[in-house]
């Protein structure tokens, strides 16, 4: 579309042939030219930003453009799968590849991280009661050398997970 200051916008992507001619009255001066570009789509958009989640995790893509469709994959191998639904993060380290096509013209690939862990498990249920001297024990906690599981009792500084919890007197953890 061209608005009444002369700005011309292209929305989609593919081949847009553009035909200018000048206005002169002069029939040696006038002349016709004749421009075609390739408008490639947006990147899709993604509801996650890389970084840290558990296992269950849902991702939606959108594409930026309206008659785009968005196609994904998980790492860097294997076949490219149109995006229809939202996609369960699965646990690991993975990077979900992505690119956008109108027509025959395709967005760049785009990539983001996710590490994926499973959930933790506290080995007694929240609000619990004891008497006397009790171990709490976290599972499910990541063995790479990039995460750790901090704690707190009773809103106190945070202390590294390492082993085991052992509480003698009523906290809140």
């Amino acid at each position: 579309t061209i608005d009444a200051t002369g700005k011309l916008t292209i929305v989609g992507g593919g081949k847009t042939t553009i035909t200018a001619q000048s206005a002169q009255t002069d029939v040696y001066a006038a002349g016709t030219a004749w421009y075609e570009l390739e408008v490639r789509p947006s990147m899709p958009q993604y509801s996650l930003e890389k970084g840290v989640y558990y296992t269950g995790a849902k991702l939606a893509l959108t594409p930026t453009v309206g008659n785009g469709k968005t196609y994904y994959r998980i790492g860097s191998d294997g076949e490219f799968t149109e995006y229809t639904d939202s996609i369960t993060l699965p646990a690991g380290t993975n990077t979900i590849n992505s690119y956008t096509k109108c027509g025959t013209v395709s967005s760049y690939e785009h990539g983001v991280t996710y590490f994926v862990y499973d959930e933790l498990t506290f080995s007694v249920a929240s609000g619990s009661s004891f008497n006397g001297t009790q171990e709490i024990t976290i599972t499910n906690v990541p063995s790479d050398d990039m995460t750790a599981v901090y704690y707190k009792l009773n809103d106190g500084d945070p202390v590294q997970y390492v082993d085991k919890i052992t509480i003698t007197e009523s906290v809140k953890v």
